[in-house]
């Protein structure tokens, strides 16, 4: 019986040049996550960041209007307390909610609000967000350190806080 030679006669890879296969194909498909992998959440950060300047031209507005900043999210569509010269909506409500005092669908895919403190600062409260977001966003924004600077995280209550808007002269209604 004539041989037609090695390859000829075999009808099937073998389990080395398979492994080998898939180690090559593996290896590519990291290289694409590595790549492309990180969109997503530098998407939802700079979704995050243009919300965020949003917010304060809209609040820089609610102050040139009332001298005082919101002290809830919801006066920045409704004036919930009759502030006196309030010339809003300063932002459109959730869903055409009016009575929401936060944002339910936010760039992070959490809750989200406003909370000042008098004589200090107004920050935006990041609701759901992780520590890791929290750290893409303070990187985005600030100084990378979470524990000084606009963005910080709280770990008491697992929250970022992004700080608007800082000083002695923060007055908040």
């Amino acid at each position: 019986m004539k041989r037609k030679g090695l390859r000829a006669s075999r009808k099937a890879f073998s389990l080395v040049e398979l492994m080998v296969v898939v180690a090559v194909i593996s290896i590519l498909a990291l290289g694409l996550y590595i790549y492309y992998g990180g969109s997503t959440d530098k998407a939802r950060v700079a979704k995050t960041v243009e919300f965020a300047n949003n917010l304060k031209r809209a609040m820089s507005a609610y102050y040139a209007d009332t001298g005082y900043y919101p002290s809830k999210t919801q006066q920045l569509w409704t004036n919930a307390v009759g502030a006196p010269g309030w010339n809003g909506p300063y932002v459109e409500p959730p869903n055409n909610n009016v009575s929401l005092n936060y944002w339910p669908h936010t760039p992070w895919s959490g809750t989200g609000w406003i909370a000042c403190t008098w004589g200090s600062n107004v920050q935006l409260v990041i609701n759901g967000a992780s520590k890791d977001f929290c750290y893409k966003l303070d990187r985005a924004v600030d100084d990378g350190n979470l524990s000084a600077g606009n963005v910080r995280w709280d770990s008491s209550v697992n929250r970022c806080r992004y700080f608007l808007i800082r000083g002695t002269n923060v007055r908040c209604k």
